[in-house]
């Protein structure tokens, strides 16, 4: 189902009309180093969903990914509430994310576009992240030896106290992303971020099936920068 609305040839239609790319796979983890992540989560109305990612992989999108760096733009599949967007962005700090937010009060194109998708948000959640690790490239076969990179992703979340004493092996299966350390929020949460060939790839793999872990298997949307 979350393929067939990703390559709806409605959907396909409207983001090829006026395409906005925005840009190669993350940098690695050495430009990511005191950087801010923030996570947002947007649940969408079920009938407002192919509307949404068509407006949103449109130009109108454009003031918003000019201001500050888009990281990743995911779709839920399951692990969670579905109808789900999920995306990551990068500030240099919380004054940058200050002056961002400034800025896109005062764009009238973005105006615009949140007036729209206002409508066929149900629920919006945000939190602030400090980067321990981060490197986008490995979502397509990067840095990761031995992992299997891929177009499937699972976003993970812990309480510090579960995480497993040992290391996790790579094989089979995922090629490790980023890890953060929850700043705003559920301070102390810890998130984690996995790649691999397929949600069976990800499935297999002890790394992103460890115990007491709140895990989301997502597709990237056409226009995220991690594929």
């Amino acid at each position: 189902m979350l393929r067939n609305i990703l390559a709806s040839s409605a959907l396909r239609t409207v983001i090829r009309r006026g395409t906005r790319n925005y840009g190669t796979p993350p940098p690695a983890w050495t430009s990511a180093r005191g950087k801010i992540h923030e996570l947002r989560q947007y649940v969408l109305k079920t009938e407002c969903l192919p509307n949404y990612l068509a407006l949103t992989g449109s130009d109108a999108f454009k003031a918003r990914t000019d201001a500050s760096p888009l990281l990743g733009f995911f779709l839920t599949e399951t692990g969670g509430a579905l109808n789900r967007v999920v995306h990551l962005w990068e500030y240099e700090d919380l004054d940058h994310r200050t002056e961002v937010r400034k800025m896109l009060a005062g764009d009238k194109g973005f105006v615009d576009y949140f007036s729209q998708i206002r409508p066929w948000l149900a629920a919006q959640q945000s939190v602030l992240l400090k980067p321990t690790f981060f490197d986008g490239t490995n979502a397509a076969g990067g840095s990761d030896e031995g992992s299997a990179n891929g177009g499937f992703f699972a976003l993970q979340s812990f309480n510090p106290a579960d995480e497993p004493s040992r290391t996790l092996p790579t094989f089979p299966g995922a090629a490790f992303v980023g890890k953060w350390d929850e700043v705003v929020g559920n301070t102390g949460t810890k998130w984690q971020l996995f790649s691999a060939p397929s949600y069976q790839k990800l499935l297999s793999s002890e790394r992103v099936t460890m115990p007491n872990a709140s895990t989301t298997f997502m597709a990237p949307t056409p226009f995220s920068p991690m594929q």
